[in-house]
């Protein structure tokens, strides 16, 4: 069963020591960055390394940390940094699965069939099709915006581009799928919520 947590709160106690707190914000963003980190390309094993080494310097600098108004963001830029650090250090070395493509795959399997109407499902199946296709920059963005809900001037910074690049970003994407769809920007950000729904991210 999915627990709710109250983020800030829950920082609060990491901060002043609370190890239950500490468990229940690893608990609480850890699938999050794994998906992140398998969505780049890195290995399982990398990834898996990287985010208990993450947790391990947060708890050990724990006094010393902000209190991040956006934890996720925080979270996956100092996950990305760490993994960042491990490539340029003399020892390190960073396994990916695909360096190249950033990826966006969802599988439309027969859970749909109890969440949602059978139009739905079909556009739904649409959208996953379609999303597969985008240039990897775009799905990136995608994932980012839609889905882990971060600001345009957070994707620049993660993605390590400029925030107008973001925004052209927005606009290739949604209208090469508004094109290959033949729906509006109202209806395909509609399913991009039924699908965050569906894939509990």
């Amino acid at each position: 069963m999915e627990t709710t947590i109250d983020i800030t709160k829950t920082w609060y106690s990491f901060k002043e020591g609370n190890s239950e707190a500490f468990a229940s914000l690893y608990n609480h963003f850890y699938p999050q960055i794994f998906e992140y980190g398998i969505r780049k390309g890195y290995s399982n094993e990398n990834i898996s390394n990287a985010i208990q080494d993450l947790f391990l310097h947060l708890w050990e600098t724990r006094k010393k940390l902000p209190i991040p108004e956006k934890p996720l963001f925080y979270l996956f830029r100092s996950f990305s940094n760490h993994l960042i650090n491990i490539q340029n250090s003399k020892q390190g070395k960073i396994n990916y699965v695909n360096e190249e493509i950033f990826l966006l795959k969802y599988d439309a399997t027969s859970e749909m069939d109890n969440l949602f109407k059978d139009e739905q499902n079909i556009q739904i199946k649409k959208v996953i099709q379609e999303l597969n296709e985008l240039p990897a920059k775009q799905k990136e963005f995608i994932f980012l915006k839609y889905f882990a809900e971060l600001e345009y001037d957070e994707i620049a910074e993660l993605m390590n581009i400029t925030t107008r690049a973001v925004y052209k970003l927005n606009y290739r994407a949604l209208d090469s799928l508004k094109e290959k769809l033949s729906t509006n920007k109202e209806n395909l950000l509609a399913l991009f919520i039924l699908m965050k729904t569906l894939y509990k991210f």
